[in-house]
């Protein structure tokens, strides 16, 4: 009955690791990204994440994410951006981004397909935890018209 026993806790505890084991292989997308929103700034309620009303006019410029950590314990936060963003039926881009979190080392636009339009932001944090608020500043270029506004991201494991 000992032996039984035994064998019945061994395939229990294998088979709970391998449940444990799908959970962590659905925490991202799988290339490795993440889910990002920006809500304006104060609207983000943890328990509907999903309500439209709370989302920033610059969200329909933000992709995924994907977070890495530096040699020097850094997190790098890597979002893709959209290049054809529409605000108010008219096409537009991020064009500033800043923070006044303290945990915020930097923030940065880049163009990495060198077509004029920035394509990714790069947040550079000492400390992060996902589904945690990043506090941005930002301005959108609609057309000719540049809007600055302040809001808050989340990237959702």
């Amino acid at each position: 009955m000992k032996k039984l026993f035994k064998k019945f806790a061994a395939i229990g505890m294998a088979a709970m690791m391998i449940m444990a084991m799908g959970v962590t292989a659905f925490a991202a997308n799988e290339d490795g990204s993440h889910e990002a929103r920006l809500y304006k700034n104060g609207e983000f309620d943890s328990s509907n994440i999903d309500d439209e009303d709370t989302f920033s006019m610059g969200n329909g410029a933000i992709g995924d994410a994907v977070v890495t950590v530096d040699d020097e314990g850094n997190y790098v936060i890597v979002i893709n951006l959209d290049e054809n963003f529409t605000a108010y039926g008219m096409s537009g881009e991020l064009t500033a981004v800043s923070s006044s979190d303290s945990n915020i080392i930097s923030t940065s636009l880049q163009d990495t397909d060198g077509n004029g339009i920035n394509d990714t932001l790069t947040i550079v944090a000492s400390s992060y935890t996902f589904g945690s608020i990043i506090n941005l500043d930002f301005t959108v270029a609609v057309w000719i018209m540049p809007v600055s506004s302040s809001g808050d991201l989340v990237i959702f494991e």
